[in-house]
């Protein structure tokens, strides 16, 4: 099977040692696991790979050797989840002060107001100019915002923290020296902030790109549905694959909405249903959020379950995806009589939901031996996962649920679940950092489940 990256167009690149670049992660991981394989095959005993980083990642790493040369501040970087915090934390903090305005969902409220200063700093705006500031002040909303935006800047100045955008803006001052070499692999655009940072410290270069061809000759075409499209699209990409046609680009509108079934007629096509699940010759332009991936998925539905009250109810479909689940439990009692009979019995309830105290009566009547009924009478006594603490303190908890659930429950992880499971401690090193807001988590399921949201 070809490579998923065409490493031909950067063999001069590669040859002279230069800092690759690409768009996000996903594309930096698919070109090392490329060229490692490659030097595989030359019979090379000692792998060579080159630098392959996320535009943004070297940058901030820019930023932090300047830093530690003493050339800029010492500041905290905060990662998205500490930002929509300290925004909740000024959200909140206003609206006491404020009698005539209220909110109906602060949280979505944070989650805009992180996006929005965001997006004006990385396309050019700057907090220091008065011109700019006074736009602010012509309507009642755009006013709030701006008063977020003032108290937002003096938490981050009275606590030595600093966003993305404002480590680009300080990158901005530093007088250069000498700048790096970076090849640009498939970076079609990026925010001005971003492009002015990576100019001021790097000379970017790259493969030539081909003439585009005419457009003239396109042809487009009816389907009665988005499955039906979806097929279509994926033999003609299958089809472009074996007949060794080169690269093929897929655009879609809505890809939130449109990627899964997409995805699944390429696994199907491509026979990457089963156990060749990982060798799917496709990359997508963005990864899925791992909350969404089945392992940790089934991690935090088991998390809700241990921080549960025995009233609390859960949805049948969650109960059952649950008990299928291989990777709770071990996965050794997924096909026993026991859990097949208490699958039956929740699907035959008539109520949509379950509460925690019905499900394990009913494990208890059905399978008394399974080990999801031993996990069951351990948290009926256990109170320490529905107590309130700092994050940090909810680690050894997380993993101690984890483990008596026997997660990620398979000796032989494919290589992709293996690289999600590897971030499960940087997600919970992320969640240690939040000590700093002096929160309080009541859940272990809220607190993990934000990190790998």
């Amino acid at each position: 099977m070809r490579a998923a990256v065409d490493l031909s167009l950067f063999r001069e690149f590669l040859a002279k040692g230069d800092v690759f670049l690409t768009p996000g992660l996903r594309l930096s991981r698919v070109m090392m696991q490329a060229i490692a394989e490659e030097q595989l095959k030359e019979g090379q005993s000692v792998l060579q790979p080159p630098t392959i980083l996320p535009v943004d990642g070297w940058l901030e790493a820019v930023w932090r050797e300047q830093v530690e040369a003493g050339n800029l501040p010492p500041r905290r970087l905060l990662g998205r989840v500490a930002e929509r915090r300290l925004w909740m934390q000024v959200i909140q903090a206003d609206l006491k002060k404020q009698a005539d305005f209220s909110l109906i969902q602060p949280s979505s409220a944070a989650e805009q107001a992180l996006r929005a200063r965001q997006q004006w700093l990385m396309w050019g705006g700057d907090p220091e100019d008065k011109f700019q500031r006074q736009y602010f002040g012509f309507d009642a909303d755009c006013a709030t915002f701006e008063r977020w935006c003032s108290s937002f800047a003096r938490q981050l100045e009275n606590n030595a923290w600093a966003t993305r955008a404002d480590i680009y803006r300080s990158l901005l001052t530093v007088p250069v020296q000498s700048k790096t070499s970076v090849v640009l692999c498939h970076v079609l655009q990026l925010p001005p902030l971003t492009r002015q940072a990576l100019n001021q410290w790097a000379i970017s270069q790259g493969p030539s790109v081909p003439e585009r061809g005419s457009f003239s000759t396109l042809a487009t075409q009816k389907f009665p549905s988005q499955r039906a499209e979806s097929v279509a699209i994926a033999k003609w990409a299958a089809q472009r694959h074996r007949d060794n046609a080169g690269s093929t680009a897929i655009v879609l509108l809505d890809f939130n909405r449109d990627r899964p079934e997409l995805e699944y007629q390429l696994r199907q096509e491509f026979d990457c249903l089963g156990a060749r699940y990982a060798a799917l010759p496709v990359n997508f332009s963005s990864g899925m959020p791992l909350s969404q991936t089945p392992m940790f998925r089934d991690a935090l539905l088991a998390l809700r379950l241990a921080a549960a009250g025995d009233t609390v109810s859960f949805l049948r479909s969650e109960v059952l995806a649950l008990l299928r689940s291989p990777f709770l439990h071990g996965g050794a009692d997924l096909n026993g009589t026991g859990l097949q009979q208490l699958r039956r019995a929740c699907t035959e309830l008539a109520s949509e939901r379950i509460d925690k105290r019905d499900l394990s009566h009913l494990a208890e009547t059905f399978a008394p031996e399974a080990h999801l009924t031993r996990v069951f009478g351990l948290f009926r006594t256990d109170r320490s996962t529905r107590e309130k603490r700092l994050p940090s303190l909810w680690l050894d908890a997380i993993r101690d649920v984890l483990r008596v659930w026997q997660w990620p429950g398979r000796a032989a992880l494919d290589s992709l679940e293996y690289q999600q499971f590897e971030r499960l401690e940087v997600a919970l090193d992320e969640l240690a950092a939040q000590d700093a807001w002096r929160n309080i988590f009541s859940a272990a399921h809220f607190a993990l489940g934000a990190m790998l949201g």
